[in-house]
């Protein structure tokens, strides 16, 4: 479980490679913005990265609990 709420997040940050590698247009819109200093975009972009993240975590943490009843939160 722990390998796997660590890969989701990995997941997360290597999407964006491979949109600017394949030049998908979703990344390549982000970039220009980010390139023109839009810091609006940047600050929502790792905000909403990083709830994403801790989601996830919160996430594994109760499957944790539900596939063994002896942990504790």
């Amino acid at each position: 479980m722990t390998i796997a709420g660590v890969q989701a997040g990995n997941l997360i940050g290597g999407s964006i490679v491979v949109e600017t590698v394949f030049g998908w247009p979703a990344s390549a819109r982000c970039l220009q913005r980010l390139q023109s200093r839009d810091l609006n975009l940047l600050l929502a972009i790792f905000f909403m990265s990083a709830c994403l993240i801790v989601i996830i975590n919160l996430a594994v943490d109760v499957i944790y609990v539900m596939l063994d009843p002896r942990m504790e939160i």
